[in-house]
C-alpha cells in the first residue's frame, strides 16, 4: 500500500502527466509530496526560475486538491545531480513510491550530463514509476 508518494517534477515540462499518473496508482489515503528542483549556476536567473517553479507547484497542487488528496510541496535550489537529491528526499521522507518523468535526450547528452531519472531508478530504495514526456 502506498502511503506516501514523491512526484519529482521537472520545471518547464508537462508535469500534469506525472501528477495524474501518481493519483491513478495511489490509495485514497495517500499523501503526495511534489518536489521541484531548480539548478543553480546556469545562464538563467535562478530567482526567476525559482518563482516559476513555485507558481507551477501551486497550479499542480490544485489537481490533488480537486481529487481530495493530501499534498505537500517543496522547491529547492540544487547545485548538481538533481537525481541524487530526489533519492535523498525519498529516503528522508520515507516515501513508498517515486514518480518521475523521462525527457528524451540523445545518447551523447546522457553521457555528458548524466540522467537524473536513471540515477533515481538505480539508486532509490523504493519502487520508481516512470513515464515519458510526450
Amino acid at each position: 500500500m502506498t502511503e506516501k508518494v514523491l512526484v519529482a517534477l521537472k520545471p518547464g515540462l508537462e508535469n500534469d502527466i506525472l501528477c495524474r499518473l501518481a493519483l491513478s496508482v495511489a490509495q485514497p489515503s495517500t499523501t503526495f509530496l511534489l518536489q521541484s528542483l531548480v539548478l543553480v549556476g546556469t545562464n538563467d536567473d535562478e530567482r526567476q526560475r525559482l518563482e516559476a517553479a513555485k507558481a507551477d507547484l501551486t497550479r499542480l497542487s490544485a489537481i490533488f486538491d480537486e481529487a481530495g488528496a493530501k499534498v505537500d510541496t517543496r522547491v529547492e535550489l540544487v547545485e548538481m545531480m538533481p537525481g541524487s537529491r530526489i533519492v535523498a528526499t525519498a529516503s528522508e521522507e520515507g516515501v513508498d513510491l517515486i514518480v518521475v518523468g523521462l525527457a528524451q535526450r540523445s545518447r551523447v547528452g546522457k553521457a555528458l550530463l548524466g540522467s537524473d531519472a536513471q540515477r533515481v531508478l538505480l539508486s532509490a530504495s523504493c519502487p520508481v514509476l516512470t513515464t515519458r514526456f510526450s
